[in-house]
């Protein structure tokens, strides 16, 4: 096979969009040899978020035997190491995402393009966002009544600080027009530590760079805070309640939509950060609904936590909120019923302005009526990672969303009434190229539908499910194609190395359906041993209660199921038996992963570096004296941590570091790396 080699030329664009976005565009001029194959690889976008960064990649004539892998390291080490594989998502594009990255860091980024006429390479690079801060003020305005906050916004500058009296009465904060800079955003906020009440709406409208923080938004008439047709605005700290506008109205507690109104189409870059998001007054919501009124807000309920609708623009962050109360939680993916329908093959999907690059982690979801994320729309290349979902009608649903690919990262979710994850009730496009990967998905008691629910009228395609624990009170998989002839389908679904448990002792564990036609459709089986003959599903899939502890989180009611879904013992069968998923499975100890969505014993990260220490010791890759000296540091490290001595801790830590860098000749190149890596994670969680 012919190997080349296309090295970018040194000009290049790099557009950088805010601190709050770090965006580039390589062109297409570079250096190739001669006999190129008919597929030219003409631009290559990046996306730098704090954690995870986004790669898509256009082509020039993409045949349909082209595959992509993509390889980074940061652009201070040697040691590629492999990613997630690029997802074609139309005609010209494929996408992948990158995870567990270091904030501020610069990559190095190797992409790979094999085809039937060979193999080619390309190189470009990728920087991670710092820890978002609040920004430092040039002037501050404080203010005390509505009269003043209206004459500060309208005399508001780049840099201005507008801060409320907390006692002070306020109806509204209306940024129409009026934006910040980069450098200098406008800021309104509070005097001191106690929010400042606005009872009615917080409006952006065409208004960038705009800081929302520590305040309480309260609007009985509709939206709490508006961004529309802004870019780089920011709500944080804030607790925004009860928008509620109306028994028929689809308003949320924070509502972003309609970017191309702004000066750059497509583009919103928003950053919804620590907030809680809730709705106190309205009916209770029961055990008892059924999926016919799920999706109906009950009297005096505010509908959406936090939505995305009609172009939003790209690379929005939503990231450590706590919501509740709502009829669903997160609605990022937006247009879910807006033309063009996106099409597998259509050219250049882009052009349209779906949403793209959405990072949604670190949420708290419970008691919403209907989904905890709600991924149904337009999106291209987003990642929902670290969420965990308690009550809620379906944990998350993606029913239908296109064109993706989207990944499903280390999520936990145990309240759902129906599934843990909903795949039907979608037909105007083909629900496609999910990724769910190390999530934990636990029915609660009384549950009848399956964890996993693909009903009908939908079409899905290309749908994975690894290394998840899907632990039912009936069924694992629960799907039906009954009624619509070869117009519906699930085709190319993989199932492999999730543990599946059912308290059933006899009957259906797994229902499964593909296309009209086809003998496995509406197809029952009630032993994961007879599910795996008939379909090929499951090869390395596992059979066993997980041993979950499964005892509620502690600050939470305790009717939000919001339950501690940790593996509880050494002897639970999902330890160890999942697949090294590359670009995902970043950390475990042992030969393989644990499957679920929490690493078992890994918890204490200290402990975590002792067994990856004991691991390089038993593997060669680490060797004495270097063993003694990070032993010990380790240990003095814990030690001054346990005294709470936060900067002794860090101190050690650090000679940690040095040790390793003093005697390379005695740890591997990808060990030293690693432990790198796992320190200062760790450094970084203490000093914040």
């Amino acid at each position: 096979m012919l190997k080349r080699r296309r090295n970018y030329i040194s000009r290049f664009t790099c557009v950088v969009l805010a601190a709050l976005l770090m965006f580039a565009i390589y062109p297409s001029s570079f250096f190739a040899e001669k006999d190129i194959s008919a597929t030219e690889l003409i631009s290559i976008e990046t996306y730098g978020n704090f954690e995870t960064a986004g790669i898509d990649i256009k082509f020039d004539n993409l045949i349909t035997d082209e595959t992509a892998s993509i390889f980074y390291k940061k652009s201070s080490e040697a040691i590629y190491r492999e990613g997630h594989s690029f997802t074609k998502y139309d005609g010209n594009h494929m996408a992948t995402s990158l995870f567990d990255l270091k904030k501020d860091t610069s990559y190095d980024v190797k992409i790979v393009v094999n085809g039937s006429q060979g193999s080619t390479e390309y190189f470009t690079t990728v920087k991670t966002k710092p820890e978002y801060t609040l920004p430092v003020a040039t002037k501050t305005v404080n203010v005390g009544n509505q009269q003043q906050l209206d004459a500060a916004i309208v005399n508001a500058k780049p840099g201005d600080h507008i801060l409320l009296d907390p006692t002070g009465v306020y109806s509204s904060a209306n940024f129409e027009g009026k934006s910040g800079t980069e450098a200098n955003p406008i800021l309104i906020g509070s005097q001191g530590k106690d929010k400042p009440l606005i009872e009615g709406p917080v409006k952006l409208y065409r208004s960038n760079y705009i800081v929302v923080n520590n305040l309480e938004v309260h609007n009985e008439a509709g939206i709490g805070v508006q961004i529309r047709g802004s870019h780089y605005d920011v709500v944080v700290n804030s607790d925004i309640h009860d928008s509620i506008g109306g028994p028929t109205t689809y308003h949320g507690n924070i509502h972003i939509h309609h970017s191309d109104e702004g000066s750059m189409p497509g583009i919103g870059g928003h950053l919804i950060m620590n907030n809680v998001l809730s709705d106190e007054d309205h009916e209770p919501i029961t055990d008892t609904q059924g999926p016919g009124n799920s999706n109906t807000a009950n009297d005096r309920q505010t509908y959406f936590g936090i939505k995305q609708d009609d172009n939003p623009g790209a690379f929005t962050t939503i990231r450590g909120n706590i919501i509740y109360g709502v009829v669903d939680g997160i609605a990022p993916s937006g247009d879910e019923n807006s033309d063009p329908v996106l099409g597998q093959d259509e050219p250049d999907l882009l052009l349209t302005y779906p949403n793209q690059n959405m990072d949604i982690y670190d949420n708290i979801i419970y008691n919403v009526k209907d989904d905890g994320i709600e991924m149904d729309g337009l999106t291209v290349n987003s990642r929902v990672f670290h969420n965990h979902i308690g009550k809620s009608e379906n944990s998350i649903s993606v029913a239908p969303v296109y064109p993706g690919p989207i990944f499903f990262v280390g999520n936990s979710a145990y309240g759902a009434h129906q599934g843990s994850t909903k795949l039907n009730t979608g037909v105007r496009g083909e629900t496609r190229n999910l990724y769910f990967y190390n999530n934990t998905f636990v029915q609660k008691t009384g549950t009848t539908y399956g964890v996993i629910y693909r009903g009908e009228p939908a079409k899905t395609n290309n749908i994975v499910y690894k290394n998840n624990i899907l632990l039912a009170e009936t069924r694992i998989i629960n799907s039906d194609n009954y009624n619509y002839g070869m117009n519906m389908w699930h085709l190319n679904h993989v199932f492999d190395y999730n543990l599946g448990f059912s308290k059933l002792t006899e009957g259906t564990v797994y229902k499964w359906s593909t296309i009209q036609g086809d003998p496995l459709n509406n197809a029952r089986f009630d032993t994961l041993e007879e599910f795996r003959a008939a379909t090929g599903q499951e090869e390395n899939g596992v059979w066993g209660d997980p041993i979950l502890n499964l005892t509620p989180l502690a600050d939470y009611p305790e009717n939000s199921l919001l339950m501690d879904l940790r593996i509880a013992s050494e002897d639970s069968p999902a330890i160890g038996a999942g697949a090294i998923i590359q670009g995902i499975s970043n950390r475990f100890a042992g030969d393989a992963p644990d499957i679920g969505a929490f690493q078992y014993g890994l918890e204490d990260e200290i402990e975590y570096m002792n067994q990856l220490i004991d691991q390089y010791i038993a593997t060669g890759k680490l060797r004495s004296p270097l063993t003694k000296q990070l032993e010990n540091s380790l240990k003095q490290a814990e030690h001054h941590l346990n005294k709470g001595s936060i900067k002794l801790a860090t101190k050690f830590m650090q000679d940690f570091l040095k040790h390793m860098n003093n005697k390379k000749d005695k740890i591997s190149a990808d060990a030293r790396l690693e432990l790198e890596e796992n320190a200062n994670r760790l450094m970084n969680s203490w000093n914040q």
